[in-house]
C-alpha cells in the first residue's frame, strides 16, 4: 500500500507540470480515447 502511495505522489508532479502545456499534452496522451467502441461494443 506504502508503494502505491509513492507511486501516485510521483505522477501527480509528474501530471501538473505536464498539464501546462496543452501542446505536448494533446499528442502525449493517446491513453484516453474520445469514443471507445471496444469497450461498450457487445
Amino acid at each position: 500500500m506504502e508503494a502505491m502511495g509513492t507511486n501516485i505522489t510521483g505522477f501527480s508532479a509528474t501530471l501538473a507540470p505536464f498539464s501546462e502545456p496543452p501542446d505536448e499534452a494533446t499528442p502525449c496522451k493517446p491513453y484516453p480515447p474520445p469514443e471507445p467502441p471496444d469497450l461498450p461494443t457487445p
